[in-house]
């Protein structure tokens, strides 16, 4: 029998597709549909246990944090509250990323499956 997922690995598939669900119930478009199909059939392989699923997860993270700290210079002079979001939405990516690549429990997920 396969192990559970760790629960902050079920926290983050879940808060991510939840996002892309209010988008998409928001303003439908063709692009946030397919991005939230692509995202939930990753989302299941990572919690099935897929490395590789994983690996993708953290290189598009890592490019969404790097990409909020951007704007978040960007707007630090015309608008530092919008500029403390992206900060926060970077920061918020980052950990997320990090904890997917150093966490003991994510390892010992894709380990047993």
């Amino acid at each position: 029998m396969k192990a559970r997922p760790p629960l902050p690995l079920i926290a983050i598939v879940t808060a991510y597709l939840a996002l892309e669900v209010a988008l998409v119930g928001y303003q439908p478009e063709l692009a946030k549909v397919v991005r939230l199909i692509i995202s939930a059939a990753l989302g299941f392989f990572m919690l099935r246990g897929s490395s590789t699923a994983i690996f993708i997860w953290v290189a598009l993270s890592a490019i969404a944090a790097i990409y909020a700290f951007v704007w978040t210079f960007k707007f630090s002079q015309k608008n530092p509250e919008f500029a403390l979001v992206f900060g926060f939405i970077g920061i918020l990516v980052l950990s997320q990323a990090m904890y997917l690549i150093f966490s003991k429990s994510v390892r010992a997920h894709i380990a047993s499956s």
